[in-house]
């Protein structure tokens, strides 16, 4: 049998220019995790996950793969997320 090829965009998370307030900022984080969450189950984010210790590779924060090879899905899929539309990533 013949494998079909997949595409899929790899998106990489950069630290934001976003600053506020502690309670603000875990409100964002919550839902940033909750979002993972809910793309994973419907089968749009395949893994995500950090780069190691907090800000070990300077900006460069985590990334996420999703299972789309179009731009244009994956930015709004990325736009889903709390914590890139607060300016965090």
């Amino acid at each position: 049998p013949t494998a079909a090829w997949r595409s899929y965009t790899l998106v990489e998370l950069h630290t934001g220019e976003a600053t506020m307030g502690k309670e603000r900022r875990e409100k964002n984080f919550k839902g940033h995790f909750s979002n993972m969450t809910a793309l994973a189950e419907a089968g749009s984010l395949l893994f995500a996950g950090p780069y190691g210790p907090p800000h070990r590779f300077e900006h460069r924060r985590g990334l996420f793969v999703l299972d789309t090879s179009e731009r244009k899905q994956a930015r709004a899929l990325t736009a889903s997320d709390p914590a890139v539309r607060s300016g965090i990533f």
